[in-house]
């Protein structure tokens, strides 16, 4: 049922109903169903259109994972993190099936590439809160690396101090994130799958 609602979704946005946070589902970030637009344009309203966006994107995955390793640690480690990332439980399984969690860790993997340009590793962590619910605390991210580099007494990354490298980084992030950040502010009702999810982690701990 959740590969089905996918496609209802990308219809809708076909139809012209478009949302920076689709209601559907207990709630959706949209970026994964604009993305597969164009393969439900292409194949038709059926299992290949719900299916390609995510096998695409996890090949995406893969090669861009085994090209930022390359460069950043040689070409035993790019070899490594292909072959133990391309029989990884969420390779595997979100490449698979038509929904949108695979679409994060390539916008991880983006601002990774692009970490010594903090304006863009800021963009790319910006988008990935477009993609998936997990992606709410990907902020976290450049803050612990920032900190880390700091202890370790590292005091640039790239050309660029470290505290300054941060402040850019997750301002960037806030400017992407605001607008569907302002629409869940405004319409909490939207937030169904969050709120579920916080109900039942309660009351597990009681």
């Amino acid at each position: 049922q959740d590969e089905v609602l996918n496609a209802d979704i990308v219809t809708f946005i076909r139809e012209g109903r478009h949302a920076l946070f689709f209601r559907e589902g207990y709630g959706h970030e949209p970026l994964y169903h604009y993305f597969a637009v164009p393969f439900q344009i292409l194949f038709g309203d059926n299992v290949l259109s719900i299916r390609m966006p995510a096998v695409y994107l996890g090949m995406v995955l893969v090669a861009a994972t085994m090209r930022w390793a390359r460069r950043e640690f040689g070409s035993v480690a790019a070899l490594a993190a292909g072959v133990g990332l391309a029989v990884s439980w969420w390779p595997i399984i979100f490449s698979r099936i038509g929904i949108r969690p695979i679409l994060e860790p390539v916008l991880l993997v983006a601002a990774a590439w692009f970490w010594k340009r903090p304006w863009l590793a800021g963009l790319f962590l910006g988008l990935s809160f477009y993609s998936y619910t997990g992606a709410r605390i990907v902020f976290l991210i450049p803050i612990l690396f920032a900190v880390g580099q700091r202890l370790a007494g590292q005091r640039e990354i790239g050309a660029t101090a470290w505290w300054r490298w941060l402040l850019i980084v997750v301002f960037m992030f806030a400017l992407v994130a605001a607008p569907m950040q302002v629409t869940l502010w405004r319409d909490p009702s939207l937030q169904q799958r969050v709120d579920r999810g916080l109900r039942l982690l309660f009351g597990a701990l009681r």
